[in-house]
């Protein structure tokens, strides 16, 4: 089996034609959502596809029956899953790389790596919707915003290299979180050198920047 096939969990055996017509999907709809999703876009007798491709477009089909995603928060929302899981497939790429997986150690490692994925995400859910709900309920609570960036970052990333700088600005980031989270806030955005965060209390908010 190809890296393409065990990652997909199959070797591909349909085309995008093919996929939308045993999804019961418009195949404008699946063009839209592929593209929102970053998806490279295929021919329509490219043979790049699987079952997993109809069972998710039927899916995300369904989803918007049911009047979850709407017409108005549908693009943001799958933007949101395209970057965020583009970014992550990225960096998990270098990891395997670094690795060199043969087949058996490949097959092994995508399900824990996969339910480690699901696991973070139920928690991160968890702790949104607690927030979102005591929101929708009325209850007010206190938010503070921060932003924080590096002093010296221009000049200073000029004198490194690309490993360097990367290996700076990751160093950079990770402290940021552990003390944000340590503080109770949340990132919300990092950018190069930028880091914008959140925190329930102004307090702790204040604290976690004269940290960094």
């Amino acid at each position: 089996m190809d890296l393409e096939a065990l990652l997909l969990g199959e070797q591909p055996h349909l085309t995008r034609v093919q996929v939308a017509e045993r999804a019961g999907v418009p195949m404008e709809v699946a063009e839209q959502l592929w593209r929102m999703l970053g998806f490279p876009r295929a021919a329509d007798d490219d043979v790049a596809f699987t079952e997993a491709d109809v069972v998710a477009l039927r899916q995300a089909r369904e989803l918007i029956e049911l009047g979850v995603i709407g017409p108005d928060s549908q693009a943001a929302l799958v933007r949101t899953w395209g970057r965020s899981f583009a970014r992550l497939a990225e960096w998990q790429a270098e990891l395997l790389a670094e690795v060199d997986p043969d087949e058996e150690m490949a097959d092994a490692l995508l399900p824990r790596v996969e339910q480690l994925q699901s696991y973070a995400w139920r928690r991160h859910l968890a702790s949104a919707a607690a927030r979102t709900l005591g929101e929708a309920v009325g209850v007010a609570s206190p938010l503070a915003v921060a932003f924080v960036d590096i002093v010296g970052y221009t000049s200073r990333s000029k004198s490194l290299d690309q490993a360097e700088l990367v290996a700076w600005l990751e160093g950079f980031e990770a402290a940021a979180t552990e003390i944000v989270v340590e503080h109770g806030g949340r990132i919300i955005k990092t950018i190069g050198d930028e880091v914008l965060f959140v925190a329930d209390e102004p307090r702790a908010a204040a604290e976690a920047v004269l940290l960094m």
